[in-house]
């Protein structure tokens, strides 16, 4: 992948039910989207099908969200993320705070809200 992305979602989740629902959703807010169940699976996609923004789960199998995230942001600077966890107490890591990662980028399991999710992609996008 070169250091441009395009306008797509990766959505990592190892809950299929969750996968989905934010795949459908993304798609019918017209937002292209791919997904993975786990972190290896989510580097290859974002190999093949380049993305800026991606929603991250935090409790994978094998490799955590966090170490992905920063993995991630190692190879692809300019991809954007959000935070999708079942921890109502998650607190960000001063490495994730010096990706820039914000208090509202963080979105906890279930997301009543759908389209505050759908604004918080639209406001990553837009930012330097």
């Amino acid at each position: 992948m070169s250091s441009e992305t395009s306008q797509c979602v990766l959505v990592l989740d190892d809950d299929i039910g969750i996968r989905e629902s934010l795949m459908l959703f993304l798609e019918d807010s017209e937002l292209d989207a791919v997904a993975a169940d786990n972190a290896d699976v989510a580097l290859r996609a974002l190999q093949r099908q380049p993305c800026d923004i991606a929603i991250v789960d935090l409790r994978l199998p094998g490799k955590t969200g966090e170490e992905f995230i920063l993995e991630i942001h190692r190879r692809w600077p300019d991809i954007r993320f959000i935070i999708h966890t079942g921890s109502s107490d998650y607190r960000i890591s001063p490495q994730l705070m010096e990706l820039g990662i914000r208090d509202q980028d963080i979105f906890i399991k279930p997301v009543s809200d759908l389209q505050r999710l759908i604004h918080a992609v639209t406001e990553l996008r837009q930012l330097p």
